[in-house]
């Protein structure tokens, strides 16, 4: 018989990459702010399943099995997502999903010293009801983007569209485009990032590549146009990591134009200075990362129906396209 988990829970699919891995293991990286021991403990108490059993922490996983477990409640009544009326781009609503064009600079759920302000409370603020999946915290959130990442998102509304969207992006059935623009000559006109991911040791806000354990993460690329001193590139993404884009072009020498977590906003030190002057205005221009969600392609949960948004450029980011363009008396 089906335990029964004390509600609210939390749910994901085992992706085929990473399977063989140990359950406490992987569970530890999807909870990045529990500790091991605290998932030990959790198993030991039964408060998590695999395809509906408890096994022990050592338990071996194999594609495609379904785990559950408790989300942890908020460490205060007042950390839970309230109702707020903030300013979004609604892209599309129905019974079953919201998909937001979301702006920078705001946080998609609660987290470690944010509470308010957060998209989870925009919606809830206009009314929108939400999937219980995802945990009290993340109410019906599949995937995410970072705070200063702008673009689509899906949003679950009920727990069948939670539970057929998180198994879609497991199978990569989702589609997530990205455009950015990222320092220097990419000289190959496409191409794949393969590289895995952890946190890292020396900030634990951050995430580093690691040749030992760490998540899979895959990125492919196609280059739009080259300019003297940064590239603008098209992005698609096999898995969803945290950090997993600028992570990846750190590692391959192109830091994202603007990232100030993973060297983007430092490259100019080491130019000319008509050129260091010259990128100087450029960064004026943006105070974050140059990276956008342009593009989101899935089937309906529920009807089956292949849907496809995509959002234009956010106006820092045209503008700043535009001057590296030459359109604005930048000098590509």
């Amino acid at each position: 018989m089906r335990p029964t988990l004390p509600l609210p829970t939390m749910r994901q699919t085992v992706p085929p990459a990473e399977a063989g891995r140990r359950l406490d293991q992987w569970l530890t990286e999807q909870t990045s702010a529990t500790s091991r021991s605290q998932v030990r403990r959790w198993i030991e108490m039964g408060q998590v399943t695999v395809d509906g059993r408890i096994v022990k922490a050592g338990h071996a996983l194999r594609a495609d099995e379904v785990v559950d477990w408790q989300a942890p409640e908020p460490t205060r009544p007042g950390d839970a997502p309230q109702a707020e009326e903030l300013t979004l781009s609604i892209i599309h609503v129905d019974d079953d999903l919201v998909v937001i064009d979301k702006p920078a600079g705001m946080v998609v759920h609660p987290a470690a010293g944010v509470v308010h302000g957060t998209l989870v409370s925009a919606l809830l603020g206009r009314g929108i009801s939400l999937a219980t999946l995802g945990g009290p915290l993340r109410p019906g959130i599949i995937h995410r983007l970072d705070k200063d990442t702008t673009g689509l998102l899906v949003v679950a509304r009920t727990d069948r569209a939670y539970e057929a969207l998180a198994r879609a992006i497991a199978l990569r059935q989702v589609d997530r485009r990205y455009r950015a623009m990222v320092w220097g000559d990419v000289a190959v006109p496409t191409g794949r990032i393969a590289a895995a991911i952890t946190r890292s040791r020396q900030d634990r806000k951050k995430m580093t590549i690691t040749r030992h354990g760490g998540r899979p993460a895959v990125t492919h690329w196609k280059v739009r146009e080259r300019y003297r001193l940064v590239t603008d590139v098209d992005l698609s993404l096999e898995t969803g990591r945290t950090h997993q884009i600028g992570v990846h072009w750190r590692h391959e020498g192109h830091p994202v134009f603007g990232d100030p977590a993973y060297g983007g906003r430092s490259r100019g030190a080491s130019l000319s200075p008509d050129d260091r002057r010259l990128v100087a205005s450029w960064l004026d221009l943006i105070d974050r990362q140059a990276l956008h969600a342009c593009r989101l392609e899935f089937d309906h949960p529920v009807h089956g129906g292949r849907m496809r948004f995509e959002s234009p450029l956010p106006p820092d980011m045209s503008e700043l396209f535009e001057r590296v363009a030459g359109r604005h008396g930048g000098a590509p």
